[in-house]
This record gives structure tokens, sequence and C-alpha cells, in this order.
């Protein structure tokens, strides 16, 4: 599969089981890749979840760091997706809303949405010098419990990891 993919021979790859006492739920296994320096990379968390409501992601866009986000629809119908950045303490946002098909994605590149003025659903854009901030996401169609799920990639690790904060499935 390496050759057919174009991956590299020296790219480095692993089987990992792990057993615990702990519950399901107590443990999440995360998958990354880094280039050699260490200094950049992707991780993403394995979750069976789907949710209605997520909240509490972080995000940073400046010289050095972007986000890249990916809204899953897991469910077996289409749903709406609303993905609102929070920004400026929280006093302003700005809203993406799709239709997402089952197992279709959005994807959001955090620094196009800035640098491009990209207009939100309500018409307004993102500040050029908006730097940070945090971010929620809606199913709203969400049937029995929802059905989204996101991941999200991060350039550069300064803060020493990549994630900036993941979402968390709210009731």
């Amino acid at each position: 599969m390496q050759n057919r993919l174009g991956i590299p021979e020296d790219a480095h790859w692993a089987l990992v089981t792990l057993t615990s006492p702990a519950s399901p739920d107590d443990l999440l296994g995360v998958a990354a890749s880094y280039d050699s320096t260490g200094r950049y990379g992707a991780q993403t968390p394995f979750s069976d979840n789907l949710g209605a409501y997520w909240a509490g992601g972080q995000w940073q866009v400046d010289a050095t760091h972007n986000a890249i986000v990916a809204v899953t629809n897991g469910g077996t119908r289409a749903t709406e997706a609303r993905l609102t950045l929070h920004f400026e303490d929280g006093r302003k946002n700005y809203e993406i809303q799709q239709t997402i098909s089952p197992g279709e994605q959005m994807w959001l590149n955090f620094a196009d949405l800035i640098h491009r003025s990209v207009p939100d659903r309500k018409g307004n854009v993102l500040p050029a010098d908006v730097t940070a901030g945090t971010y929620d996401l809606e199913d709203l169609k969400p049937g029995l419990g929802g059905n989204l799920i996101e991941g999200k990639v991060a350039l550069d690790k300064t803060w020493g990891h990549l994630t900036y904060g993941c979402l968390t499935c709210c009731g």
C-alpha cells in the first residue's frame, strides 16, 4: 500500500494494543504523525461518539499557526451543521453552516477564512487581525443523539501539542 499511495519507504507505522482496567471512556487513543523535526504534525483522537453539540475547541491563526477542521456526518441521513467561531473574548461570532450528507465532510481552513475575507452565513467576515478564539459545533437536525464528529489538524506545536483544545460532546 505504501508504494501505491506514494508513501515513502522510510515512513514508520505501528500497531499498538492497549489493555487497561479503566472504563471505556476513561482512555482516548490518538493517532499522531510528525515531521523529522518534531515541530509540525497532525494528531486526531479516535472516538466512537457522534453528537449534536460539541464545545470547547480552541484555534490560533498567525504567521506560524493554523487550524484545519473536518466535520463529518457519521449518521444515516443528511444533516445541517453549524460551526461557530468565537473571538474578541467571545463578544463576536462567525458562523459557517452547511448541509452534510451521510459519510461526507465539511472542511474549513481557518487561515483561509481570515485571509480571503470569506463571508459567513450572515455576511460577516473575520477581521484580518484576529488570531485566536474558540469554537463550537452544532447539529441543527440531530435526530436521536446527533450525527457529527469533528477532527482538527493544527499546524505548529508551539504550545507543546497540536490539538489546542478538543471539542467535548455536550448532551
